[in-house]
This record gives C-alpha cells, sequence and structure tokens, in this order.
C-alpha cells in the first residue's frame, strides 16, 4: 500500500499565510492582556502566565478555524475535537520550540530580545506548518 504524502506547498499558498499571521498576532495580544491583567489579581507570574498562555490558544483557534482554515475543519464533533487536540499539541510544540531557543540563546550570551525574535519566528513557523499538514488537512476534516 502507497502512502501518499501531504501537497505541501498547496498548504502553504500566502492566501491562508497572512491570515495565519493576524490571528497569531491578535492571539499573543489575547495573551499579553490577560497575563498584564492576571498578574495584578492573582499576584503570581507563573499562574497568570499559564492562563493567559491557555487563553491565548483559545483564542487562536476560534480565529484559525474561522478565519484562516474555515473550509478545513471538521462539521464532525467527533473529528473536531480531533482537530482542537491537535492544535493544542501544536501549540505545546511551540512552547516547547521556544523554550529551547530562549535557553540555547541565553547560554550563547544572546540579548534578550533578540532571543525572543527568534523564538516567535522558529515557533510561528513551525505551528503554522504543524497547523496546515496535520490539524488542517484534507483527512483531518472527514
Amino acid at each position: 500500500m502507497m502512502v501518499r504524502l501531504p501537497d505541501v506547498p498547496a498548504m502553504l499558498r500566502l492566501p491562508r499565510t497572512a491570515p495565519y499571521l493576524l490571528a497569531s498576532v491578535a492571539a499573543l495580544g489575547v495573551d499579553l492582556a490577560g497575563f498584564v491583567v492576571l498578574v495584578e489579581v492573582l499576584g503570581s507570574a507563573p499562574a497568570a502566565g499559564v492562563l493567559s498562555y491557555s487563553a491565548g490558544i483559545a483564542a487562536h483557534w476560534q480565529l484559525s478555524s474561522r478565519l484562516v482554515w474555515a473550509d478545513r475543519v471538521s462539521r464532525e464533533p467527533a473529528q473536531r475535537i480531533v482537530q482542537m487536540s491537535l492544535f493544542l499539541l501544536s501549540a505545546l510544540i511551540g512552547l516547547a520550540l521556544t523554550a529551547c531557543v530562549l535557553v540555547l540563546a541565553e547560554w550563547a550570551g544572546w540579548a534578550p530580545l533578540a532571543a525572543k525574535a527568534v523564538a516567535v519566528a522558529v515557533s510561528f513557523c513551525a505551528t503554522y506548518l504543524l497547523r496546515a499538514v496535520f490539524v488542517f488537512s484534507d483527512r483531518q476534516r472527514a
């Protein structure tokens, strides 16, 4: 039996990339705004970070599934839960990549903002590819 690989270039067309970038920026805004508010309310940066990051993921799902890949979101509830789970997994992979880049950059003596900029770019590219190929593929829509 032959395994058919997804058509990656077709999934990376600019019409999806630009809205995905906007959704990412908006979700980052939710994350950062929530973090600022929750630090004041909770008095704990780690707790605020976890909650605000979660809110950012939820916002990103809402925007991505409606504006970027609306034509690839499953209509069947069970399959949509699979897509949502894969979306969350891709976000956690993005978080892990961000942490790795920041640790390596700190070890190499980079300035924190430069390291963060590289980490954001790496995470953005990785999550976009994961979501295009695995989360919102034609196979996941079935």
